[in-house]
């Protein structure tokens, strides 16, 4: 439980860090290009608070979810799993047994 919060946590800091550049550029247009001040700046302050979830939400739930099948997926399709008879790699071994590598310095 514990690393999961703690999972929460980065993923949380992780998303304001991901959304902080967005909001800094608009607010640089807006004071700086416009040289217009920021409307409601009490409900752009709550509706950037309120945005963050989401983000975090998403990420979360697509590493806690999505990922580890994809991950599962690629293992199972890997190269030492499903297609050493048509593509044995590098460290593969051959149809004697022995690693292509050491064949080749025969």
């Amino acid at each position: 439980m514990r690393q999961s919060l703690h999972a929460l946590w980065d993923t949380l800091f992780g998303s304001v860090e991901d959304l902080a550049p967005i909001v800094l550029v608009i607010a640089f247009f807006q004071l700086v290009a416009l040289q217009q001040p920021l409307p409601d700046l009490l409900d752009m302050l709550l509706g950037v608070l309120l945005v963050v979830p989401g983000p975090t939400a998403f990420v979360y739930g697509l590493e806690m979810g999505l990922f580890p099948v994809g991950e599962s997926m690629a293992v199972a399709a890997s190269p030492t799993r499903c297609c050493t008879a048509w593509w044995p790699g590098p460290e593969m071994p051959d149809r004697s047994g022995r690693p292509r590598r050491q064949r080749d310095l025969e």
